[in-house]
């Protein structure tokens, strides 16, 4: 299979700025590369609340914003939530027409995300005249240091796993992630080979130019370190899956084995740079939990269409009788 390298504003010169919904050469972006035409990632919740005050300001954005409300991948829909700025036509001897369409944000505009989160129907309409809709995006979540396991084809032909940076994992656009099996139960994570399989990638998320990102570092109790975007899901030691910045000190993360490992210490800060992410061709939640630094983190999809099951169990004890759960 080919992964589809997600980049940002593809062939928006040829689409009126806007691109088309349910199109399967529609990659998905993240929204933050462009730094002042939309400075933060959005949560689905967040999304849905910028949607709604963009519908109630700029009424000619409707057409487009209910056209373009989804992208699907692999049969999901993922939500999309939108980038504004200007298009301008600049010279370009390489094309037919001698131009093409460069999108910008020449009076650094950027929303008042605390107040157009919280409140979208009082929160003020300031868009700029002449701004427009110039992509859609979602989110990615590891820095390109962070290491995911994979699945490789072993000189016997058989698979063998093992972890390697994300992003040498897009450049090369590697088809195969090691998830959880479905139907794993926290019991059966010490038993590592078994509980574990190569599932195939459907793509790859990436921020397509250095810009700056949320991100938390966790340090670990075993000495172990991850980092991650604010809004990425990790799974505690209870198998509950766990939204990065809701983690403090003294939580812990389940490692690949089943182990909890405690929260030493967090930092938050600002990277910059791009960050990463994949998604997982099964829509099954088990085999959507990817083992990034050897801790049991969710893929894209749980930042999506998962997303209600953020504070849920998805890992269970098989010794907690049933109808206890």
């Amino acid at each position: 299979m080919k992964q589809k390298l997600i980049k940002c504003i593809v062939a928006l010169s040829v689409m009126s700025g806007v691109l088309p919904a349910h199109s399967s050469d529609f990659v998905l972006n993240r929204c933050e590369e462009a730094k002042g035409i939309d400075s933060r990632s959005l949560s689905v919740e967040e999304a849905k609340s910028f949607r709604k005050w963009l519908i109630k300001c700029e009424t000619n954005f409707i057409d487009d914003l209910i056209e373009n409300k989804y992208a699907r991948m692999g049969g999901v829909d993922y939500p999309l939530y939108p980038v504004l700025g200007k298009k301008e036509r600049v010279a370009d001897e390489t094309t037919e027409d001698g131009f093409r369409i460069v999108y910008s944000n020449p009076e650094n505009y950027v929303p008042k995300w605390d107040k157009v989160l919280a409140n979208p129907e009082t929160a003020a309409c300031d868009v700029p005249a002449g701004y427009s809709i110039v992509a859609f995006c979602r989110a990615s979540c590891y820095t390109p240091d962070q290491q995911l396991k994979f699945a490789f084809e072993g000189v016997t032909g058989d698979l063998v796993h093992d972890y390697m940076p994300i992003v040498d994992a897009v450049k090369m656009q590697h088809p195969m992630a090691v998830t959880l099996r479905p139907n794993v139960s926290i019991d059966d994570l010490v038993d590592i080979q078994s509980a574990q399989k190569a599932s195939e990638v459907l793509a790859y998320i990436v921020s397509p130019k250095v810009s700056e990102h949320d991100v938390i570092d966790f340090v670990m109790k075993s000495g172990g370190m991850l980092t991650v975007t604010t809004n990425h899901p990790l799974v505690d030691d209870q198998g509950i899956l766990r939204i990065a910045d809701k983690l403090k000190v003294g939580d812990s993360l389940m490692r690949q084995n089943g182990d909890g490992d405690t929260i030493v210490a967090m930092q938050a800060r600002k990277y910059k740079g791009k960050v990463y992410n994949l998604d997982l061709v099964s829509t099954n939640n088990m085999e959507n939990i990817v083992i990034a630094q050897g801790y049991l983190s969710g893929s894209a999809r749980f930042q999506n269409e998962k997303a209600s099951l953020a504070n849920r169990i998805l890992l269970r004890n098989s010794l907690v009788p049933k109808e206890l759960l």
